[in-house]
């Protein structure tokens, strides 16, 4: 009997020395698997943070959006991360990869040494099918915007040009908006985001009222940057304007839709209030100049690559 329970015993130790090895392996693969998953998911969620960043500056400051990237992978991932970005020759594809030394715990039992996690996120800057932050009125479109000239927004007044550079625009209704919201509305734009093809209400032709004209003015008061280049979303003297197809006759009835066919990018550089205080006709003396913004990123959003509806306002798309 005694010589019996030896031989159990034996046999179960043999079975266990036979066993170990694969009880390990199992435990070197439950363990290291999940930690390698849970690196590749920081990892990941750094990258996306990183290239979106990182898009937020092209296409006009490649060097800046290299800068962002390694800033914004360190912010979200580990010192010793490895960063690499790459950015397409036309500045609007911007890829970036991270990499991570992953330390395995059970896996070196069975000769596996550590390893390397590694992943990459693309995005591209594409034209801007939807845009946030609109102010109430809308402008014609046209086949080219002009980027490279000052251009004067000025009420409609055929006796007083300003020469050749110049525009008028219609006034729109956002949400039955009272009269404060409206101005509101021109000081800080509308929250809620327009995409194309979304009906716009004809409210009226462009008016020089003191409180309209004080909106503007105090866009340029908030803001004291005055170079168009470094220009940027959230930037007070940066109006985002719906277009449409064509400007309509002043006597227009009010809640006349008009398609939305694009989006174009405005730099308030100067606003003059002429001589409103003394004849107070502040649709004559009124006149803002400034320059329509080229490549001006408004971050994600809907994006189309249909060339017909470009007018310089990109979005930021992951396509990785």
């Amino acid at each position: 009997m005694r010589s019996y329970f030896k031989n159990r015993r034996g046999g179960v130790i043999a079975l266990v020395a036979v066993a170990l090895p694969v009880l390990l392996g199992f435990s070197a693969l439950v363990t290291d698997v999940g930690a390698l998953y849970l690196n590749r998911t920081q990892l990941s969620n750094a990258a996306d943070a990183a290239v979106l960043a990182a898009a937020q500056e092209l296409p006009k400051n490649p060097d800046d959006a290299r800068e962002a990237a390694a800033s914004f992978a360190s912010q979200n991932g580990k010192a010793t991360d490895s960063v690499t970005t790459v950015i397409s020759a036309d500045n609007r594809t911007i890829a970036v990869t991270i990499s991570r030394n992953v330390s395995l715990f059970f896996a070196p039992i069975l000769g596996v040494q550590n390893t390397t996690a590694s992943v990459t996120a693309a995005a591209q800057v594409n034209i801007a099918a939807s845009v946030p932050w609109i102010v109430p009125f809308v402008l014609p479109k046209t086949q080219a915007f002009d980027y490279t000239h000052q251009f004067t927004q000025r009420m409609y007044n055929p006796l007083k040009p300003h020469g050749e550079y110049e525009f008028d625009y219609m006034n729109v209704g956002i949400k039955n908006a009272n009269f404060q919201d409206y101005i509101d509305y021109l000081k800080n734009g509308y929250q809620e985001t327009f995409k194309l093809g979304d009906n716009m209400q004809y409210l009226g032709a462009s008016s020089g009222g003191k409180a309209s004209v004080e909106a503007f003015y105090d866009r340029t008061r908030r803001d004291a940057n005055t170079d168009y280049t470094k220009a940027k979303l959230g930037d007070p003297r940066v109006m985002l304007i719906p277009l449409v197809e064509g400007m309509l006759s002043r006597n227009t009835s009010t809640g006349t839709p008009m398609k939305i066919v694009g989006f174009v990018g405005f730099f308030l550089e100067e606003v003059h209030k002429g001589t409103l205080q003394r004849d107070g006709n502040y649709g004559v003396t009124f006149y803002a100049k400034g320059r329509f913004l080229e490549d001006l990123n408004v971050g994600s959003g809907d994006s189309t690559s249909n060339p017909v509806y470009d007018f310089g306002v990109r979005t930021i798309k992951l396509i990785k």
